[in-house]
């Protein structure tokens, strides 16, 4: 039983999930505009970290160590690292992080969570006024796993799992096989596959807002509240 249904049952009413946002509207018409200065900040902590990882050549340790077990957990013990890395360098910034948050995001009968990998906020009084990223595997031959970042992760920021009502969200590429170029470009035919599914209003396309070759946009309408979101795809080269 979920603690909204106990609240529901213990004072005989029908409780209502607040607005997950903090910020203006009712819920439905509300819209969190992700300020620049903080979108800019997380690209380039993004960026650094997994330079600093390269650097180190963790990546490739973690996989060699993982090669031999049956339950691979290389998505998440990439990202942990990466977040180390990333909390090295925030306190340049008016950022921080919190990975794996658990969130508060639905308006509905029975509370739901939802796990995001690394969500950066700026304001400790609004929790649910963040920037989410996504990251998902990436491979240049063979399995792509081109469908799963789409399916389990573009669509996360469409269906209600979390950033309901932001206007950007973040999708992070772990690439870990060579060519890149590969990976990417099964990225980009993966979401033309996709695009009714995914509501694109905008295709993937180069985005230039930070000074980086291996960022990417794409826009969609997220489900049921009709509003855009622009999500930043940014992709790094663990392979080489």
């Amino acid at each position: 039983m979920t603690p909204m249904k106990l609240l529901e049952i213990t004072w005989g009413v029908k409780m209502k999930h607040p607005n997950p946002s903090g910020y203006r509207g009712t819920w439905g018409t509300s819209a969190i505009v992700i300020p620049k200065t903080y979108l800019k900040a997380a690209l380039i902590l993004l960026v650094t970290g997994a330079d600093r990882l390269k650097q180190k050549n963790v990546v490739k340790q973690i996989c060699e160590s993982q090669k031999n077990k049956s339950r691979k957990t290389l998505e998440n013990t990439i990202t942990r690292a990466l977040v180390r890395e990333v909390q090295k360098e925030q306190d340049k910034y008016s950022i921080h992080t919190e990975p794996h948050s658990k969130n508060l995001i639905h308006d509905c009968e029975d509370i739901e969570y939802s796990e995001i990998d690394i969500k950066f906020i700026w304001d400790d009084y609004l929790p649910n006024v963040y920037l989410a990223v996504e990251a998902k595997l990436l491979y240049g031959t063979r399995s792509s796993l081109a469908g799963d970042y789409v399916e389990k992760g573009v669509m996360d920021f469409i269906n209600r799992k979390y950033s309901w009502g932001h206007d950007h969200g973040i999708m992070a590429g772990y690439v870990l096989v060579a060519p890149i170029k590969k990976a990417i470009s099964s990225v980009e035919n993966a979401l033309k596959k996709r695009k009714d599914e995914t509501n694109e209003t905008s295709p993937f396309d180069e985005d230039k807002f930070i000074d980086y070759p291996l960022l990417f946009n794409s826009v969609h309408k997220q489900e049921n509240n009709g509003r855009e979101i622009k999500i930043l795809h940014i992709f790094f080269d663990f392979a080489s």
